[in-house]
């Protein structure tokens, strides 16, 4: 079992959507509401910096493979490159025609994936940052978006209830069939081989991604589930709810060996650490906390 412990407890004046570990684990930049990007200290929980420039709430950041660019995705249908080190931006992507809601990278860093109200699935090439391609599919909003760690697929996920399995290369989709109501965040595993998914049936879902076969159902969750990442490592899983709780689970095992009320409300956002030792959480209730994985 694990038990947290609260390391820091970082603030924004709105709602906070996303956290992302650098590759080095020594910067957490937080995405909010209040339209900007900060950057934190982990050892101190001091900000380092604050990153202006979205016209509206930010909704997802994340560091690229090699620490040195940042990425952010904005409810003002943009999203933005940034240089990790002087916080300059470098490049904006626009093409969404409507609040974007997602964002995810491949693990190769070579890839950028978007969603949000305009339905589509939007794949960016980060090196000249074109549109590669735009899956189209969706009846509805698109809450929530993965991609593989070579790139080669795509996961995302909808209001209409829907969770799309994607080859990013031809557009061709499958659906996972299995969760009763909306789905609202998807990860790939660090290996590509598995699949995870949350959503309103306050469930964790686990698929095999070849088959696209359902291997497990993690029940324990009180409210709707918002948010899941997988750890660096591949063998931890976390998920946050509508509860203000998140918990940590084994994936080999498939149970649960934490959880901790973190937040007043819905926690929007969970991240790992590189070393899989600290998880971050980020909430409606406008804080981020820090937490150290503590063994029992």
């Amino acid at each position: 079992m694990l038990k947290p412990k609260l390391l820091h407890t970082l603030r924004h004046p709105n709602a906070a959507y996303s956290a992302s570990f650098s590759p080095d684990g020594k910067t957490l930049a937080t995405a909010s509401l209040d339209n900007t990007i900060k950057l934190w200290n982990v050892a101190t929980g001091e900000e380092k910096a604050r990153l202006k420039g979205h016209g509206d709430g930010v909704c997802s950041v994340v560091y690229s493979p090699n620490g040195k660019l940042l990425f952010s995705a904005s409810l003002d249908r943009s999203l933005k490159i940034w240089n990790a080190d002087t916080g300059a931006p470098e490049a904006t992507l626009t093409g969404h025609q409507n609040y974007i809601e997602c964002m995810a990278m491949s693990g190769d860093g070579k890839l950028l994936a978007s969603g949000g109200h305009d339905n589509n699935v939007f794949v960016w090439t980060v090196d000249g940052a074109a549109v590669k391609t735009v899956l189209k599919g969706h009846g509805d909003a698109v809450y929530a978006v993965a991609l593989s760690p070579d790139g080669a697929l795509a996961a995302s996920a909808s209001v209409d209830n829907t969770l799309f399995l994607w080859n990013v290369a031809s557009g061709e989709k499958r659906s996972l069939i299995g969760h009763e109501g909306m789905v609202q965040g998807v990860a790939f595993s660090p290996d590509g081989l598995m699949l995870a998914s949350v959503g309103s049936d306050e469930t964790v879902r686990l698929w095999e991604v070849e088959s696209g076969k359902l291997q497990a159902t993690l029940d324990g969750h009180a409210k709707l589930v918002k948010c899941v990442a997988y750890s660096p490592s591949g063998k931890l899983l976390a998920s946050g709810d509508a509860a203000g709780a998140f918990r940590v689970w084994d994936v080999a095992a498939r149970k649960q060996l934490a959880v901790e009320t973190a937040h007043a409300n819905t926690v929007y956002g969970v991240a790992f650490s590189p070393d899989s030792q600290l998880l971050a959480s980020a909430g409606y209730d406008r804080t981020i906390k820090v937490w150290q994985l503590v063994s029992e």
